[in-house]
């Protein structure tokens, strides 16, 4: 669509829901997107996050999750991430993830701004090490026998302590011949001023939308690993195949581009100050290092079905209607979703179609969506129709997409999986120019 329609925030979708009846019909899943109070943005950005949800999605199942790791140092250029993730968009983003989160600490510890003059001042000692990883923070899930319902994932950043210490290694960072006490305090000071801003930005900026966006399919793929160990699954083939050729990345771009990009970072330097600390004759010369992005561990919290009944009692609703019809949720979100792409075919002739059909699947009838605009309430009917159409087009246009990802990625399975869902046409073949596999 030329014109962007206005209300829903595409560029932050989400996967907020999956389900896997286990009769080889295929994924359900619905995404979650906040309201916009400026217009909303093309559907071509809901279209590219769903394509990011879905790939990361298949390669966080298909490799290992010791593979799941990033880093950038300018000692370790061969070590910048597992070869198999590196061919992936979701290595692309996170290695991108890395890199940026080293930026945003540059702009943070500036000792020209307020924030970075107050880290310098209280700074002890003649080294300070504040190499940071992001790491998963416990995620909120409920899980209904074969629905999963992600309510929070947000994400963590270790220093680098916290961080080896996590891992089983020595506490020890990077001043070694500093005393505890001194280290302690710096690390202290630094958290407090730096990594509570850090982390909130990691957490809500736009910038890292892309992250956060793809750690969500991390979680999902972490329950349906679960999931596939106590029942037949659609997908559960694909894990620890090691096989992501189905979900490369198209382009030029190589790891070692931003690994470039950060040793010109850290070698050039995010800003250049003149500024000189002489104590007693003594010109002091401070000089730091950075980290990486770890989701190889994926620590959850269950919400027990008591909890989710009175927090959230009208999701499951509200994610149910979303697979007919855009459904606004009252908190300023709005959820798109999709029913399994036999239930998306339909009857044929009123029967089910069957496994090896090669019929077209059809969008669910919408039946009056939900003004996500929240428009006056002076409006007559036609005129609410009429602004509520380019969001129900666009969000229609965006489920008709998913499910024939849906389809296409069942067809293409592993030949016990085949049978399961009907073919979107005959050969579907893979083209990453065309479709793409949920």
């Amino acid at each position: 669509m030329p014109q962007a329609p206005g209300g829903i925030d595409f560029s932050s979708l989400e996967l907020r829901h999956l389900s896997d009846p286990g009769d080889g019909s295929g994924l359900q899943y619905a995404f979650q997107a906040p309201l916009s109070v400026d217009g909303g943005g093309s559907p071509a950005a809901g279209l590219d996050a769903a394509e990011s949800s879905s790939d990361a999605f298949f390669v966080w199942l298909s490799l290992e999750p010791s593979a799941f790791w990033v880093n950038l140092n300018p000692g370790e250029p061969d070590r910048i991430v597992d070869e198999r993730l590196g061919r992936t968009d979701a290595g692309r983003v996170l290695l991108e993830a890395d890199l940026l989160m080293k930026k945003t600490i540059g702009k943070l510890i500036h000792p020209h701004s307020e924030r970075g003059r107050k880290l310098w001042d209280g700074i002890r000692g003649d080294c300070m090490s504040y190499r940071t990883w992001i790491l998963p923070a416990p995620a909120s899930i409920h899980q209904d026998g074969d629905e999963l319902y992600i309510l929070d994932a947000p994400l963590d950043v270790r220093m680098e302590s916290q961080y080896l210490e996590q891992r089983g290694g020595s506490a020890t960072g990077s001043c070694p011949k500093q005393d505890k006490a001194t280290e302690d305090h710096n690390e202290q000071h630094f958290r407090g001023l730096i990594l509570t801003e850090l982390k909130k930005a990691i957490n809500t900026a736009p910038e890292y939308a892309e992250l956060r966006r793809v750690y969500l399919s991390r979680v999902a793929a972490e329950w349906y690993r679960d999931l596939s160990r106590g029942k037949d699954t659609t997908y559960g083939d694909l894990i620890d195949t090691g096989d992501v050729d189905d979900w490369r990345l198209i382009g030029d771009w190589k790891p070692t581009d931003t690994f470039d990009r950060f040793v010109e970072s850290y070698t050039e330097g995010e800003f250049k100050v003149t500024d000189r600390t002489t104590e007693g004759g003594t010109t002091y010369v401070r000089s730091y290092v950075y980290g990486g992005v770890d989701l190889s561990r994926i620590p959850v919290t269950k919400v027990s079905g008591e909890r989710f009944a009175a927090d959230f009692a009208n999701l499951p609703s509200e994610v149910d209607r979303s697979l007919s019809e855009p459904s606004a949720d009252g908190r300023g979100a709005i959820w798109l979703g999709a029913p399994t792409p036999r239930q998306a075919a339909g009857p044929a002739s009123g029967s089910d179609p069957g496994p090896g059909s090669d019929s077209e699947p059809q969008a669910p009838a919408q039946r009056g969506a939900a003004d996500p605009g929240a428009q006056e309430e002076s409006l007559t009917a036609g005129e609410s129709a009429l602004r509520v159409l380019p969001v129900v087009v666009a969000a229609a246009a965006l489920l008709l997409w998913w499910r024939r990802r849906l389809l296409n990625a069942a067809a293409m399975a592993r030949p016990r999986r085949r049978a399961a869902v009907p073919a979107a046409r005959d050969g579907a073949r893979r083209d990453r120019g065309q479709d793409d596999f949920f």
